[in-house]
């Protein structure tokens, strides 16, 4: 239903709002194709909600959107909510960030479940020059099963009993 001419403009918009490369481009058009030709003024705002109110600068801005496209198109007040979660009450900097944008792109009920969890445990830690290093991407990873045999290396009771007392 897009003119290419239309097609091609939207691919410019990404091309040179995000200082993307040929690649980079067409890794982000093969990903998630329908950005491309998503509510041009939601994606404004996810723009500006990722630069100002989250403060990623436009290297960090590109890497972000090429890895997980997706987060363009996700509520700019969602999106906001999960960035608090994961930046100041999980104290992952902007840089764990953009390695795992995936953190963003998950439910932050998923993520407070899962760090709470950790944090029970003894196991919420996510700098990797410490020891006992988990891997952010590894809390959104698989489903609850998966995350409590694999990651925090715990029983399922234990989890059903975590969250019937929260």
């Amino acid at each position: 239903m897009f003119s290419t001419r239309r097609v091609d403009r939207r691919l410019g918009y990404f091309q040179k709002e995000f200082k993307l490369s040929g690649h980079d481009l067409r890794l982000l058009a093969t990903r998630k194709p329908n950005a491309i030709t998503y509510n041009m003024e939601h994606l404004r705002k996810s723009v500006f909600t990722l630069k100002e109110e989250m403060g990623f600068n436009a290297k960090e801005l590109s890497a972000l959107v090429v890895r997980k496209p997706r987060l363009l198109m996700i509520s700019p007040d969602d999106l906001v909510e999960r960035f608090s979660y994961v930046h100041q009450d999980m104290g992952l900097p902007h840089t764990q960030i953009v390695q795992c944008p995936e953190l963003l792109a998950s439910r932050e009920f998923r993520l407070r479940e899962r760090h709470e969890f950790l944090k029970l445990l003894g196991r919420a830690q996510y700098d990797p020059q410490k020891d006992l290093y988990i891997s952010p991407k590894t809390i959104v990873e698989g489903n609850n099963f998966y995350f409590i045999r694999n990651v925090a290396k715990s029983d399922l009771e234990t989890f059903d009993l975590f969250l019937k007392t929260r």
